[in-house]
């Protein structure tokens, strides 16, 4: 294996962290955002994205790749991350009538979907740039 460890150790992470950052996302606008409480792995893995594809990350690794423990400002990094590039990044890819008609009617499949995903990471590619990176 050639990952770097302390990539899998950033990323492991996150997942304890997660439904602390869907709150931050959805105190955004809940009735906007009520339905990511349904899409942690989406989050998750947009999350992960947001991460790989940061001009700082072998910063953000030697700062927070390094021990089990979760830093506050691990924390304060990931939120910051999710409230302004994930948030924006599925609203605007789930903003098709399909969506929004499933969101309406409560059926919340779609979001563990790799099209899903995949329509995501486009409109990531399109705000941000990003591309679709492995640890």
């Amino acid at each position: 294996m050639r990952t770097d460890s302390r990539k899998i150790l950033f990323c492991y992470k996150m997942q304890f962290r997660i439904n602390r950052i869907i709150r931050e996302i959805i105190e955004r606008g809940h009735d906007k955002y009520a339905y990511l409480s349904r899409a942690k792995n989406l989050v998750w893995g947009l999350l992960i994205q947001a991460v790989l594809n940061d001009d700082k990350l072998s910063f953000k690794l030697e700062q927070f790749g390094n021990t089990m423990g979760i830093e506050s400002d691990y924390t304060e990094y990931l939120k910051d991350l999710a409230s302004k590039r994930v948030r924006l990044i599925i609203s605007e890819a789930l903003d098709e009538d399909r969506y929004k008609k499933a969101i309406q009617e409560e059926k919340y499949s779609f979001l563990r979907t790799k099209s899903t995903f995949q329509k995501c990471m486009e409109t990531a590619y399109n705000k941000y740039s990003w591309t679709k990176k492995s640890l």
